[in-house]
């Protein structure tokens, strides 16, 4: 199909084209042209190969001049059908996206549920405190006639009762925090696993692959001045770029056999079973490059298309020694990958060739 064929026919050309195909006369042939050369040609719902090659099919019955009634029927058939084939393909992607928002809000459901109860305990174990303030405080007031020990006592006691609200607080922001990251990260983040699959794996596999004598790295990203694509773009690109990077990670994963998760906001990582640090580097720059070349499209919440963005990641690699705990392997990932961010970004740094900075000789 030629590239004309896909362009709105221009009203300067269209007598002259009707003339030709001799169907000036033909509302319902007329109408059918219209629609398949310009009306589809502004729908944005069709992706453009279906445009193409449904047009490719309808504009036969003009190349070949087939302007009778069956034929006008057939061509409205075909016409029919191409659109209720987007249309299902439409709903079955919708499906699909639906699903998967009833998992994510699953996820979120118990993780309220779960944040509920802890309320509940920690409001029962609040009143328990006051409570024994309450016990102490009178049993020295009874017990004791000594003023200044008496105030002395309840001071400390209060600044008990401040100390271990504070810790409740800051719990509570922390959590807090946690729940808004899974709310937006993992609808975002679908394509990769969650934090909670990344928490589980560290605190009940990690140490026995290395007890085993295996090797076992931890590659951990973070996509370069994210901020100033969220302030320049909006925040529905910054999501459409976590989405883009988070399909390049999945396919980097799946060919190392990695176990790509989110870690925290826009921090990535991938979890490498059998492979050095030396190894995993050597993927962490192939992901690098990949991410460094990709071509990403920006689009305006009115569904414009914007001139080309493009983003890097720094990403940090480092692998579990017999020694180390699991978060002593997400430290020092976490180490490289600032030394990366803080070096230039746009580059992978291995722990080993940082490790001097933090234990210096």
């Amino acid at each position: 199909m030629s590239k004309q064929e896909l362009n709105p026919i221009k009203s300067k050309d269209l007598f002259s084209l009707l003339k030709r195909l001799d169907i000036q006369d033909n509302p319902n042939w007329i109408g059918l042209l219209l629609f398949i050369r310009n009306l589809i040609y502004y729908f944005s719902s069709i992706p453009d190969e279906q445009k193409a090659e449904l047009q490719k099919k309808l504009l036969l019955f003009f190349k070949e001049k087939k302007f009778s009634q069956g034929d006008f029927y057939t061509a409205l058939l075909i016409l029919e059908k191409g659109i209720l084939e987007n249309c299902r393909d439409k709903l079955s992607y919708f499906k699909i996206k639906l699903e998967e928002e009833k998992k994510v809000n699953s996820q979120i459901l118990c993780e309220m549920e779960d944040i509920i109860k802890s309320l509940l305990s920690g409001i029962n174990n609040h009143t328990k405190r006051l409570k024994n303030f309450e016990t102490k405080t009178i049993e020295q007031i009874e017990s004791n006639n000594n003023a200044q020990q008496l105030i002395s006592f309840i001071k400390q006691q209060i600044k008990n009762l401040i100390e271990q609200n504070q810790q409740d607080s800051k719990e509570w922001k922390q959590r807090a925090k946690l729940l808004e990251e899974k709310a937006r990260y993992d609808y975002l983040l679908q394509n990769i696993f969650n934090r909670s699959v990344f928490d589980n794996y560290m605190k009940h596999k990690a140490k026995l692959i290395v007890e085993e004598g295996r090797k076992l790295s931890l590659l951990m990203l973070d996509i370069d001045k994210f901020k100033v694509i969220n302030d320049k773009w909006g925040h529905l690109v910054g999501d459409d770029v976590l989405k883009a990077l988070a399909k390049i990670i999945k396919s980097h994963a799946e060919v190392s056999g990695g176990i790509p998760c989110r870690y925290g906001g826009e921090e990535l990582v991938i979890i490498f079973e059998d492979l050095s640090e030396e190894e995993t580097y050597l993927r962490a720059e192939a992901l690098r490059i990949d991410v460094e070349k990709y071509i990403f499209i920006p689009r305006t919440e009115e569904g414009k298309l914007e001139d080309p963005l493009h983003f890097t990641v720094s990403i940090g690699v480092a692998e579990m020694s017999k020694n180390d705990s699991p978060s002593d392997l997400i430290g020092k990932a976490d180490k490289a990958l600032y030394a990366a961010k803080t070096t230039g970004r746009n580059q992978v740094k291995r722990y080993s060739e940082v490790a001097c900075d933090y234990n210096p000789s």
